[in-house]
């Protein structure tokens, strides 16, 4: 779950901060004071973020001074859901996500051919048996047909081989993409 907030709130904040390549430079950086956010953008993002995950930031946390690291963000917004009792379920269900994941369970079906993937709620590829090949062929597809960057590293990073993740992997690229034209 740490993944899948991690991701929507480097969204928040490429939407909020005029940075070029921010969610990038928050894959590899921890320091949000170099965002250079404005007063007025920082409030923008605090606002994003309570309507998104549906809790209100503390009026002492109301100052960018104590949000200096974006792990220090992402353990306020952990702690707030928790406190808050709050269970986040991202907004998965759109249309373009169940199509995306319809799509990328047809691609890895035509290469393993393991009706698991058909059931309903499948989720972890790492329950099914798929040669290194397949694996390569099945990350080449989707670079190809996604244009996005795709390797081990970032498959064992960010748990791609969990479906919803995989398909937040791809659509987060996507709109980083769509931000920097």
């Amino acid at each position: 779950m740490e993944l899948i907030i991690k991701d929507k709130l480097i969204q928040i904040i490429e939407n909020c901060s005029d940075m070029p390549d921010v969610g990038s430079y928050l894959q590899d950086y921890d320091d949000l004071i170099k965002l250079n956010m404005s007063s007025v953008q920082f409030i923008k993002m605090v606002i994003k973020i309570e309507e998104e995950f549906g809790f209100e930031f503390d009026d002492e946390k109301l100052i960018p001074s104590k949000f200096d690291s974006f792990n220090a963000l992402i353990t306020y917004v952990i702690e707030s859901l928790e406190i808050n009792n709050i269970n986040y379920n991202p907004k998965v269900n759109d249309i373009s996500c169940n199509e995306l994941r319809e799509e990328l369970i047809q691609l890895i079906f035509d290469v393993v051919k393991n009706d698991e993937l058909k059931k309903s709620g499948f989720n972890d590829l790492t329950t099914i048996a798929i040669s290194t090949q397949n694996i390569e062929d099945i990350a080449s597809n989707i670079m190809l047909n996604h244009d996005i960057v795709l390797n081990e590293d970032i498959i064992r990073r960010d748990e791609l081989y969990m479906l919803d993740n995989l398909v937040l992997y791809i659509n987060n690229m996507k709109a980083a993409a769509n931000n920097r034209k």
